[in-house]
């Protein structure tokens, strides 16, 4: 076991699967190389906020004014009410998976003055959008490691969401990573960008998720029983277009189709939706599916993880092209019915001898920032 202290601030709270399971990568992959490591329970209450066990009713105070509003109001408290139960067993599920997995039990909230206290070596800080302002409320000064430690800073894919420096924050990065000692990032124009605009090195690097093998995620799964073929259709937003895709597979393959919706839809009455599930059964789903169809990044990396047939569908994102095209997988991006080609093989020994070279860059950069000064 290695000496140094590493504590990791990021959105491990989250109920998003691609944030815990990003928390749970990079936890693990520190651990593995024999650091002493732990989650830094810290939460940005707006964040927070997006996930209470209750659902709410989406009208203001004008729906009450106006008497044509009353059909929208009326819609909106039947959505909720059937939305509510899975809503409820998957928030419980999040729970559970961070508080036990996580966590490992140590549930009691840090606050920012609580964290100047910690006794560590090394905060990381990242991955995620971190320095999303739109997402935390504002600035949020804990994930840019601007509060009074002894522990050396370092961010590891930390993001913005917007691929560079806004100008109105250039003072602030300036300044705040001054004080940092290594600066990595998730896109690779956000690196650029803080280079040219704080004249520090930043690197850019993997997502966390794939720092990790298969093995090391369903290693978190119970031994359960063969399952029936399905199609996975994985919405992180809504998508007529993905929707007739994953359709479309489903029935050519003449297997089940089995979707993931953030919130279950009562408008697709009849839809086999599984919009209950934890990080657990998330990797349950992704593990047995025959096909998946995701407009997510998290849900695409998964299914390159898992080695599976499947077709990221998305008009334009960065984030996918970048990942897709350094996989050699970039006709696995469509985005129409057409475009859909179920005789194409994906050549996984050719993706795992390029996912290996993208791993050494990323685990030389945490090497170096770890290492003695």
């Amino acid at each position: 076991m290695n000496d140094i202290k590493i504590g990791i601030l990021t959105f491990h709270y989250a109920h998003n699967y691609g944030a815990v399971l990003q928390t749970y990568a990079l936890y693990t992959y520190l651990r593995r190389q024999g650091y002493d490591v732990r989650i830094l329970n810290y939460h940005n209450s707006t964040i927070a906020s997006e996930y209470r066990n209750k659902l709410s009713y989406e009208y203001g105070l004008r729906d009450f004014v106006h008497v044509r509003h009353i059909p929208k109001m009326i819609r909106s408290i039947l959505d909720t009410k059937a939305a509510q139960a899975d809503w409820s067993r998957q928030c419980n599920r999040f729970e559970r998976f961070i508080d036990e997995v996580i966590l490992e039990g140590d549930t009691l909230v840090l606050s920012a003055k609580e964290l100047e206290k910690q006794k560590l070596d090394v905060i990381i800080a990242g991955s995620d959008q971190i320095w999303n302002p739109e997402l935390t409320g504002g600035l949020d000064a804990v994930y840019f490691l601007d509060f009074n430690t002894e522990a050396r800073k370092i961010f590891y894919g930390a993001s913005n969401g917007k691929g560079s420096v806004p100008k109105e924050y250039a003072d602030y990065y300036h300044r705040v990573f001054s004080d940092v000692y290594a600066v990595s990032t998730r896109e690779k124009t956000l690196a650029e960008s803080i280079a040219k605009v704080c004249g520090k090195d930043a690197y850019h690097v993997l997502d966390p998720t794939l720092l990790l093998d298969k093995k090391d995620y369903t290693q978190l799964l119970l031994p359960s029983d063969p399952v029936d073929k399905f199609v996975f259709a994985y919405f992180i937003t809504e998508d007529d277009v993905m929707m007739e895709i994953a359709q479309y597979i489903s029935r050519v393959l003449q297997i089940r189709l089995i979707e993931l919706h953030y919130y279950k839809r009562r408008d697709l009455k009849g839809h086999d939706q599984g919009a209950d599930l934890g990080p657990k059964e998330f990797l349950y789903y992704m593990d047995n599916a025959e096909f998946i169809v995701t407009n997510s990044f998290h849900g695409t990396v998964f299914s390159i993880l898992f080695e599976k047939r499947f077709y990221s569908v998305y008009k334009s994102d960065t984030r996918k092209d970048e990942l897709l095209r350094h996989l050699n997988l970039r006709s696995r991006h469509i985005n129409k019915c057409a475009e859909v080609d179920l005789n194409e093989e994906i050549d996984y020994l050719d993706v795992e001898r390029r996912l290996k070279e993208l791993r050494k860059k990323s685990e030389t950069y945490i090497k170096m920032a770890l290492a003695d000064k």
